[in-house]
Parts: structure tokens; C-alpha cells; sequence
């Protein structure tokens, strides 16, 4: 949260013309979002913002936070399942996955 505090702070000063932030994390966005709250710039009429992570948080937030999912456990069970695989046959191929993203479209932007 820090950071997004402080990020947001130093894009502000250097250039007030911004109307969006994009974070790497709702967490950081949360920080964003707390520095322009104390600083009365309004979300969404002023800045968007948007976080990844879909965190519990997120969605408490006034406004609530827009994000992105991602499949965490799905991942998780996929890259496990490939290792386990991968240890009791050592020659099966190497496998590249893509999974799926959602954007959860909420207040904030």
C-alpha cells in the first residue's frame, strides 16, 4: 500500500494531466487510491483505477476497486499435476499453459 501511495504522489507531481492508474496489484492500488482520496481527486471522474489480484478488499473499497482474476488454484492443481507427472516420467514433453483471465469491472474506473 505504501507504494501505491507514494507511486501515485510522484506521477501526480510530475503530471497532473493523468486520468488513469494501472497497478500491478490491488494492494497497490489500494495505497493509490488512499493518496488520491486525501487529496479529494475523485474516482472515476478525475483518475481510474485498476488493480490485479481480485483481493477480498477490493471489493469493500468505495468505490470498488476494478481488477483482474486470475485462475490462482487452477494454476496451482495444473502446474502440480505436471510436476508430479513430469517426476514419474522425466521424458514426457515439457507443456506451455495459458490460462484464463476475468476483469471485474466494479466503480473504480
Amino acid at each position: 500500500m505504501d507504494n501505491g501511495y507514494e507511486n501515485a504522489k510522484a506521477l501526480l507531481s510530475q503530471n497532473k494531466n493523468i486520468d488513469a492508474i494501472l497497478c500491478a496489484t490491488d494492494t497497490i492500488a489500494l495505497g493509490a487510491i488512499k493518496y488520491l482520496n486525501e487529496n479529494k481527486i475523485k474516482i472515476p471522474g478525475d483518475i481510474a483505477v485498476a488493480g490485479f489480484g481480485e483481493s477480498k478488499p477490493s471489493s469493500i473499497l468505495s468505490p470498488s476497486l476494478t481488477t483482474v482474476h486470475f485462475y490462482y488454484r487452477e494454476c496451482g492443481i495444473e502446474g502440480a499435476t505436471f510436476l508430479l507427472d513430469k517426476i514419474a516420467k522425466p521424458d514426457i514433453p515439457d507443456k506451455a499453459m495459458k490460462l484464463g483471465f476475468e476483469i471485474i469491472k466494479n466503480q473504480s474506473v
